[in-house]
């Protein structure tokens, strides 16, 4: 996975270029998709796997993307489904977390304290120390970049700094980012810098601009200002008709579901507070989780929509998010190349040049 520039103007413009995942990474996905609280758990045997950041970034790309213009510019329906919601709170969880838990030194164990650890780290003769922080450390910090560069940017790319009218499901995946790992970002050394800014849908490119986390946060507490009144399709496409007229410029109001109003409120008080407890911290995926589908709970009830009570539990919804999400994916997988290693060398040279 890389970033290469874009052939319309190589100069200024990027594009990311992400490959379709590996088979034997679908069953750590499908396992986060039916049981999304325990993603912590799920992730830490994979979180040093080379694929695991292209994996993730080529799940939330399609969620975050606008792949045609805004539907209320041409009579569209923009509204997000609860499985769509779904299923960008498992990857941008997966993401969050993955960052999160790569990030996060673990705790001593038993009756240790971290200065016992650091103590023992001390006496260790400066070759060991040296082979431990380029075996170990600095293969968590490639596999951090990996994902800040081709998972978590994206996103706040196009969520933040795109202007107006992005994906829905982009600032949704956004302020779950933002609950799942801000207070790591903030803490990384040496700081975050991002690359890229207006992102255009219809090519895929980005900017070639850098930026620091500073940016990044203005961008987050700039949603503060976003119409908070906007979640009602019918009331949009309402005023989209009471300005049609000969000659008139009609004047498309942007759609903003209540479902990221809600999360972008909760992505703001996490930064204000600057964590949850002390001391401070992220969100694990239990505690994301559960605020997620209240959230879901809660729009849908403001909004009077029976989709909440159509299967009668948050369990079936996830079931039935997550065998969508399979169905989609099912011709996605790259299947691995197998080898037969019982052939001997005799048996693959007589091999040679025949038609299979």
């Amino acid at each position: 996975m890389s970033w290469i520039p874009d052939h319309t103007e190589p100069k200024t413009r990027l594009r990311l270029v992400i490959p379709q995942p590996p088979k034997y990474i679908s069953a750590l996905l499908t396992a986060a998709h039916q049981k999304p609280q325990e993603i912590d758990e799920l992730l830490n045997p994979h979180l040093l796997d080379p694929a695991l950041p292209a994996a993730l970034a080529f799940m939330i790309h399609d969620l975050t993307t606008n792949n045609v213009t805004p539907p209320l510019y041409w009579g569209g329906e923009p509204a997000v489904s609860l499985n769509k919601y779904l299923t960008c709170m498992v990857h941008a969880t997966m993401i969050g977390r993955a960052f999160a838990l790569l990030s996060t030194s673990s705790p001593a164990p038993g009756e240790k304290t971290e200065d016992d650890i650091l103590a023992a780290a001390a006496a260790l003769p400066m070759e060991l120390r040296l082979r431990i922080y380029f075996t170990h450390y600095s293969e968590f910090r490639t596999q951090c970049r990996r994902l800040w560069q081709q998972a978590l940017t994206p996103v706040f790319v196009k969520a933040l700094m795109s202007g107006s009218d992005p994906a829905p499901a982009s600032r949704f995946a956004a302020a779950i980012l933002v609950l799942t790992c801000w207070t790591t970002l903030e803490s990384a050394r040496p700081p975050i810098q991002g690359r890229g800014t207006d992102y255009v849908w219809f090519n895929g490119s980005y900017s070639t601009e850098l930026w620091d986390l500073d940016r990044l946060k203005d961008g987050i507490l700039a949603t503060s200002k976003l119409p908070r009144e906007n979640w009602d399709v019918s009331f949009l496409q309402a005023d989209i008709n009471s300005q049609s007229g000969e000659g008139r410029r009609i004047v498309i109001p942007e759609y903003i579901p209540l479902e990221c109003i809600t999360m972008l409120d909760a992505a703001r008080e996490h930064i204000y507070n600057g964590g949850i407890e002390w001391p401070l911290r992220d969100y694990n995926s239990d505690e994301v989780v559960k605020l997620v589908l209240h959230v879901l709970e809660t729009s849908a009830q403001a909004a009077d929509s029976n989709e909440y009570e159509a299967h009668g539990s948050w369990g079936n919804h996830i079931d039935e998010a997550h065998a969508e999400w399979e169905e989609a994916m099912d011709k996605e997988w790259v299947q691995e190349k197998k080898t037969n290693p019982s052939r001997s060398k005799s048996s693959r040279g007589k091999g040679r040049g025949r038609g299979r």
